[in-house]
């Protein structure tokens, strides 16, 4: 149901390595997956990918790196 109802063009991949910012604007590359899905889709997929690697972080740390 939720794939059906198609509300907009949406990115279709998006994450924080299809972000370019710099101090004068904001632009979204990469847009080869573009496609008519709900917009949460696209939202849901760039907050999944930065609440991953936050809780991954802790398995990266040892004595020598806290990661405080």
């Amino acid at each position: 149901m939720f794939c059906e109802r198609a509300q907009a063009l949406i990115h279709g991949d998006l994450h924080t390595g299809s972000v370019m910012d710099t101090p004068n604007s904001t632009q979204v590359i990469d847009p080869e997956f573009a496609f008519y899905r709900p917009m949460g889709f696209d939202i849901g997929a760039f907050v999944g990918n930065l609440i991953l690697p936050f809780f991954a972080q802790d398995g990266h740390a040892h004595e020598g790196n806290d990661r405080k």
